[in-house]
C-alpha cells in the first residue's frame, strides 16, 4: 500500500478533514511525529490546493481534527 507522510500538523488536519484516510502516526528519528495517510489519487492535488490557499473544508471539522491530532502528538511525548 502506498502512503503519504507529513510532519505538518495543519496539513494533516486538512487532509483528514478532506477525507484522506489517516492510517496512524509514528515518532521519527528527529523526535517529531509523522502522520501517515493512505495515498489516494487526489492527495497531491489536495496538498497543492492547501499551500496555494485554494482549499475549502468545514472550519469546525478542521478545528476538531487539529485537536484530535494534537492528542496523538502528546501521546508520543508522555
Amino acid at each position: 500500500m502506498s502512503v503519504f507522510k507529513t510532519t505538518d500538523l495543519y496539513l494533516a488536519a486538512y487532509l483528514k478533514t478532506a477525507g484522506v484516510p489517516l492510517l496512524g502516526a509514528e515518532k521519527s528519528d528527529s523526535d517529531r511525529v509523522v502522520f501517515i495517510f493512505t495515498r489516494i489519487d487526489s492527495v497531491l492535488d489536495l496538498k497543492r490546493a492547501y499551500f496555494k490557499k485554494e482549499s475549502k473544508v468545514c472550519a469546525l471539522e478542521y478545528a476538531d481534527n487539529i485537536k484530535s491530532l494534537k492528542v496523538l502528538i502528546h501521546g508520543f511525548r508522555v
